[in-house]
């Protein structure tokens, strides 16, 4: 059963709650895994996992997020987050069991200022990839822009 929840009460966040068929324990191994990360979120040129570490991810015609991991546990982190055109924010995901094989990925953007509404279809677009990467059916990353196309429609006012 597909579910997604978004919040975006605070002038500069955007909170998403995504429901995945998967632990919380395989979903945050699954994303913070380097071989899995082009299936749903670009390709990773430094992954560094531990705090302090530093990812970065080209996420297309070398456009490259730098991130900085800040808190890092069980159930989910905290990083920066920086594309060289935009000021730098915070993400934080967790993911929270449901029952033994499904959960709940928490995705809080922060930070985001004027950036919020042009995230949205984004991180609505790479969660979809993400759900299917951890299912073992990845979409193929030519329907990036066309999925995305239809979540930036559905953002937009009637």
């Amino acid at each position: 059963m597909p579910f997604s929840e978004m919040h975006t009460q605070a002038p500069d966040a955007l909170s998403i709650r995504w429901r995945v068929n998967v632990s919380p324990g395989r979903g945050l191994d699954h994303l913070t895994d380097p071989r899995h990360l082009g299936e749903w979120l670009g390709e990773p040129l430094k992954f560094e996992r531990e705090i302090g570490g530093e990812v970065r991810v080209d996420h297309g015609d070398g456009y490259v997020c730098r991130s900085v991991i800040h808190a890092a546990d069980g159930s989910g982190f905290a990083c920066s987050w920086k594309f060289p055109d935009e000021h730098e924010t915070r993400i934080e995901v967790r993911f929270v069991a449901e029952d033994p094989d499904r959960s709940i990925l928490e995705l809080r953007h922060v930070g985001l200022a004027e950036l919020r509404a042009s995230y949205i279809p984004g991180w609505m677009t790479h969660l979809t990839f993400f759900e299917a990467s951890v299912e073992g059916a990845p979409m193929p990353p030519g329907q990036f822009w066309n999925l995305h196309g239809s979540f930036a429609g559905l953002a937009e006012p009637m």
